[in-house]
């Protein structure tokens, strides 16, 4: 394989200022690489001395790879500086922009914050008073519809009492009387258990929480995991469409392989082999 030398760049001066230039041998630096790779791309192994010549190929393009990269990292070189003194002149400035305008936003989010929690107080505490004074006219109906009873059943018995001593006229107009309890009771507790139905129904009335002009506060929304065994159990048994939220870290399992290598063995874990070439010449 013909090996390809790196012309060193040369620095131009012109007026006023300096240029970094790169001149290649015929400007042909991809159409070595090209011809680099289309040799590759043609070459068969299929002998020992074969496989010798590929290996020495091989270290031939790496080599010349890393003084291409050595090359581009030289010419990169000033306007990464450049670059570094731009962000170090700006970066003390755009922090100290930035931590004042996140200080000021914690402060809105707190103050907005503590106005919501007693916003949302005032409602429960407006529910639960709504609540007590809806049971309590309930209590009240079904006091009333049982004392109705008691008292309809206390004159039933008289009336009982009097038609068995042969007064039916009289006896008659008790059960009339106990009639009229009842039915007195029963539109006592009927007004109670509206009562109660308005004291529910009624719209819960609290301040509306400050809001200023010029900013507007959102909500992200997040989760996570605070029992991983219950999780994933609730994702085998109920929800495998979930079974996407289930992240393996490659890593880590990666990790287990280069350590126990064939010798890997987890249900449901493939080892994968991949075999790979290494420069060892010294």
């Amino acid at each position: 394989m013909q090996t390809a030398t790196l012309e060193e760049p040369r620095i131009i001066e012109q007026p006023g200022e300096l240029v970094a230039k790169v001149t290649l041998p015929g400007g042909q630096l991809q159409q070595q690489a090209d011809r680099f790779l289309a040799i590759v791309e043609a070459y068969t192994i299929d002998s020992p001395e074969s496989l010798q010549d590929a290996a020495d190929e091989r270290n031939e393009i790496n080599d010349r790879h890393k003084a291409v990269e050595e090359q581009r990292k030289f010419l990169k070189e000033p306007a990464l500086e450049q670059g570094r003194r731009i962000d170090g002149f700006f970066k003390p400035v755009l922090e100290t922009l930035l931590k004042a305008r996140d200080i000021m936003g914690r402060k809105i989010t707190d103050y907005t914050e503590a106005e919501r929690r007693k916003q949302e107080q005032a409602e429960r505490e407006a529910r639960e008073k709504a609540e007590r004074e809806a049971a309590a006219q309930r209590a009240l109906a079904a006091k009333a519809e049982a004392e109705a009873q008691a008292k309809a059943e206390a004159l039933r018995k008289q009336a009982d009492d009097l038609r068995a001593a042969g007064n039916a006229g009289q006896a008659a107009k008790l059960e009339s009387k106990a009639d009229s309890a009842v039915a007195a009771g029963q539109q006592k507790a009927t007004e109670f258990q509206v009562a109660a139905e308005m004291a529910t129904a009624a719209p819960v009335s609290v301040r509306e929480a400050p809001k200023a002009d010029g900013i507007g506060i959102s909500y992200d929304y997040s989760a996570e995991v605070t029992d991983l065994a219950l999780f994933l159990r609730h994702v085998v048994d109920k929800r495998p469409d979930l079974i996407a939220l289930v992240e393996i870290k490659a890593a880590g399992l990666n990790a287990q392989a280069r350590s126990l290598k064939d010798a890997m063995n987890l249900p449901g874990v493939k080892v994968l082999r991949k075999p790979k070439v290494s420069d060892k010449r010294r």
